[in-house]
């Protein structure tokens, strides 16, 4: 057969039968189709409907060929390799042009989009895995690619990662603004358009204006011009070859409101977002052939377009988190290389606004930081004009260790702790004192912690109390079960506000730092340990050992708790299984203070899960060899993050 095939077709097989253009019916070709199941209207999917139909057409228009010209059963009996020989002979007798035809409607069979074809729910997942920098690279690939790379909710996931979490309170608050902005000028513009068409009778007929003058006065999208570039469209080629938008050299102080554009920027004018620093810190991409292609004369591009706070999605107004995460590395690299410049409480030109003694505590948040001293006075200072804001708080008879406020209109509170046992209540906007708890410890208050439900207190006396917010019936959920002086209280006998809840008791030294995540409480003493406890039932549920002195801090999250103490070291445990699986060692001195948040992709469990086990197996395995025994696995230093079996403290941990 194939000496046949080499010599030339079979004799029996006349040419005129089969005319030199068949081509054979594609069977593969509708398996690929997008699945019904998905809307046309969804969003990332409107700019490919005109590519999917151009799709449909070529199928149909092969699929009539391959029912004009049927494979003959001598070529369907042959091999794959005596088929395409058998393919390749028939093209060389075709002309240069029928070739180039027949490749073109190959093309679509040689070159699959996959962002095209699949969901973008699939896209969003695979984009996911993709660091910061590979994200932006595949965004310059086609239109397609670009508007799903570019995706604000995938840089939100982005932006997670990176162990940073938006107030999201502030940011729906900020677009329900521009929203209400943008409402309003297009009813005033409206407005105006119809006051105009009633003062010019002929107002409604068409300007004449040639679109010669509009090319030499102005293009119809300001001062970007469409031209075409080797018969297709400048905007197609700048897509790929445009100049690529680097950060400032400068790290500007800019106002929200001067963020916000004043005409709101669609989804395809912030597209042009590129250029951040990876991960690592690796330095910018080679721009050498970019800035060549961009400098020719032949060669005409589009000039970038800024990155904006707001986009319009769906005619609503969407803060842009591609912008939001580009701003926030901008600042983590200025923290980095030391490009930042700082400021003082209060402004030199007013020193007497200052504390009198030394600051042991402070809160900022927004605009706003509260600060609370030595001289027994709590401060509130304005941060835009770094001066004090109104006269300072005092009711404290002693040092202010602690405090923590909420300037929302909901809370508009301060809560404060002092060294003469007392805990006040003020009102943030006006200083007022709203409540005033004398003796609520034995000793020193040198913590607390409040959400919309609890304020936890904990003590030099060696106590953790719980009170209640506000009035609530002693059957309510939030009630402890050993509720101090339940027996004073009846269903209908309400519990007054600031009541005391319940006393943990456990630690052997002072409480020096407390953290509340839901319906536990983290607790750090000068005992060394730090304790989980469990609200509703006042139960400790874990006791983490690994500092060698008194910790002073504490971070938690729900899964793992950060310490900084005053053997000069952070450490970070797993509450699960109360394994040490983090040792940092870079402080000279006490640890006071930290603050930690883990970049946990969402629905990464399993993955961190089988992670897990893959450790466990791994320690199990050294165990049985004689590598990693009791011995071996005594408290001691060890490397952040190790999974090396000599460093294990338990199985089942999982690293952060």
């Amino acid at each position: 057969m194939a000496d046949t095939l080499r010599d030339g077709p079979p004799s029996h097989f006349h040419p005129s039968l089969y005319p030199q253009a068949f081509h054979p019916s594609p069977p593969l070709r509708h398996s690929s189709k997008i699945d019904e199941g998905y809307s046309e209207e969804t969003r990332s999917q409107a700019d490919s409907d005109t590519a999917m139909h151009l799709d449909s057409a070529s199928d149909d228009m092969d699929h009539n060929h391959g029912q004009m010209f049927a494979i003959p059963d001598i070529v369907l009996g042959m091999s794959e390799e005596q088929r395409s020989n058998y393919a390749f002979a028939i093209l060389r007798s075709l002309r240069t042009s029928s070739i180039a035809s027949i490749v073109e409607r190959l093309n679509p069979y040689l070159h699959l989009d996959p962002v095209l074809r699949l969901p973008p729910e699939i896209t969003f997942q695979i984009f996911a895995y993709l660091r910061p920098n590979d994200l932006l690279k595949a965004s310059m690939a086609s239109r397609s690619w670009r508007e799903r790379a570019l995706d604000s909710r995938l840089w939100r996931v982005m932006f997670g990662c990176e162990g940073w979490e938006p107030n999201t309170r502030e940011v729906r608050t900020y677009e329900q603004e521009m929203d209400r902005k943008c409402h309003q000028e297009r009813e005033e513009k409206e407005a105006h358009f119809a006051m105009q068409q009633q003062q010019r009778p002929y107002a409604s007929l068409p300007e004449r204006k040639t679109s010669k003058k509009r090319t030499h006065d102005e293009s119809l999208f300001g001062e970007t011009k469409k031209l075409l570039v080797g018969g297709g469209d400048a905007e197609q080629w700048s897509e790929q070859h445009g100049v690529i938008e680097a950060d400032d050299n400068g790290m500007h102080d800019v106002e929200p409101s001067s963020l916000a554009p004043s005409r709101p920027i669609s989804r395809d004018q912030h597209w042009s977002f590129v250029g951040l620093p990876d991960h690592k810190h690796s330095p910018p991409p080679h721009r050498e052939s970019v800035s060549t292609i961009a400098d020719a004369p032949s060669i005409p591009t589009f000039q970038p377009i800024k990155p904006a706070l707001i986009v319009t999605e769906s005619d609503r107004q969407r803060v842009n988190f591609p912008y939001l995460y580009k701003q926030r590395r901008r600042l983590e690299e200025n923290w980095r290389i030391g490009q930042f410049s700082t400021f003082r409480l209060p402004h030199a030109d007013h020193d007497d606004e200052a504390h009198r003694e030394c600051v042991y505590t402070i809160q900022f948040s927004g605009n706003h930081l509260v600060s609370g001293s030595r001289d027994k006075t709590i401060r509130r200072w304005d941060l835009s004009s770094q001066r004090l804001i109104g006269k300072p708080l005092e009711g404290h008879k002693a040092s202010v260790l602690c405090l923590q406020f909420d300037s929302s209109p909901e809370e508009d509170v301060i809560m404060s702790g002092g060294s003469d046992s007392h805990i006040i209540i003020w009102r943030f906007s006006t200083g007022e004192i709203i409540k005033r708890m004398d003796k609520a410890h034995d000793e020193s208050v040198l913590n607390l912690r409040f959400d919309h439900r609890y304020l936890i207190t904990c003590s030099k006396d060696k106590t953790i109390k719980i009170w209640n917010r506000k009035q609530i019936l002693p059957d309510d959920d939030i009630v402890p079960i050993n509720m101090v002086n339940m027996a004073d209280y009846s269903n209908l006998n309400p519990i007054p506000e600031y009541t005391l809840l319940s006393s943990l008791e456990g630690h052997v030294a002072a409480v020096n730092a407390i953290q509340v995540h839901e319906n536990e409480i983290v607790s750090a003493s000068g005992d060394r340990t730090v304790k989980v406890w469990d609200i509703k039932s006042g139960d400790c549920t874990r006791t983490l050992i690994g500092h060698s002195k008194g910790i002073a801090c504490v971070q938690y999250d729900g899964r793992r708790v950060v310490s900084g103490s005053s053997d000069n070291t952070v450490r970070i445990f797993d509450v699960a299984t109360g394994a040490e699986v983090a040792w940092m060692l870079g402080h000279t001195n006490l640890v006071r203070t930290v603050q930690a948040r883990f970049g946990d992709l969402p629905g990464q469990e399993e993955e961190l899960e089988a992670q897990a086990r893959a450790i466990d197996e791994k320690f199990f395995a050294a165990q049985m060899n004689g590598l990693a025994t009791r011995a071996v696995r005594s408290r001691g230093p060890r490397n952040p993050g190790s999974s090396d079996p000599k460093d294990i403290l338990a199985y089942g941990a999982k690293l952060p």
